[in-house]
């Protein structure tokens, strides 16, 4: 049993460490090509999605180190996470909502815009992956598009906490 729970727990310091590794590497990206995003439009174009994925990978770290936490506390939480979740979701959905929007009205180049529509669909993955269906899977991404098309998708851990806590 110890060998199982502490595998599980290796499985979550790893996903919670990753989302965070990203986020890291998202803006120090950010920081260093800064410099060529010569107006306030372009800076704003990619800041605005940039954040949103920021705030959408933040969350899924919080969430797994809360399930760290009930790995030696089970009820750690428990009435509160789904709750938070299904607010946030809904926040989020908002927010990603406002970002097309805001893409287009700070148009400055099509690169630029190119580049904020990638981060803001990568946001949108993202968002679903946590708050709807599990999309990691395999390394290998025909097998996501296996489970897409027989419509065999799991629904996510946080999808299921805030069901639960309906």
């Amino acid at each position: 049993m110890h060998t199982v729970k502490g595998h599980i727990k290796q499985k979550l310091y790893s996903l919670a460490s990753g989302e965070l590794v990203a986020l890291a590497v998202f803006w120090l990206n950010f920081f260093l090509f800064k410099k060529y995003l010569a107006t306030p439009q372009a800076l704003i174009s990619i800041a605005y999605p940039l954040l949103l994925v920021s705030l959408i990978l933040l969350q899924g770290s919080l969430y797994w180190w809360i399930l760290i936490k009930r790995l030696s506390k089970p009820n750690f939480a428990i009435k509160q996470t789904g709750p938070i979740y299904g607010l946030l979701r809904q926040v989020d959905l908002i927010l990603l909502a406002l970002g097309i929007p805001i893409i287009l009205i700070e148009f400055s180049s099509w690169p630029v815009t190119l580049v904020a529509i990638t981060i803001w669909l990568f946001a949108i993955i993202e968002w679903i992956n946590y708050f709807h269906w599990q999309l990691s899977y395999s390394l290998n991404p025909l097998v996501l598009l296996s489970k897409v098309a027989k419509r065999k998708l799991r629904k996510s851990k946080i999808a299921k906490e805030i069901d639960t806590s309906k």
